[in-house]
């Protein structure tokens, strides 16, 4: 069963700690905005959508 209260749990540990870690993980932020925002499904050209959706996944 799902433990709600653990996962409350979790989720205010990472907030707490975010600031911290952000410069570390803001390309995942900013990679996921990226795609959200050029992600079209009914694009005309659906490769050239998929690659630029996904330009910013670098590590």
């Amino acid at each position: 069963m799902f433990n709600i209260g653990k996962l409350e749990n979790i989720i205010a540990a990472y907030k707490e700690s975010f600031p911290t870690h952000w410069e570390d993980e803001k390309y995942k932020w900013e990679a996921i905005k990226h795609f959200q925002d050029h992600w079209d499904i009914n694009a005309s050209d659906f490769v050239e959508m998929f690659m630029a959706a996904t330009a910013k996944t670098y590590n």
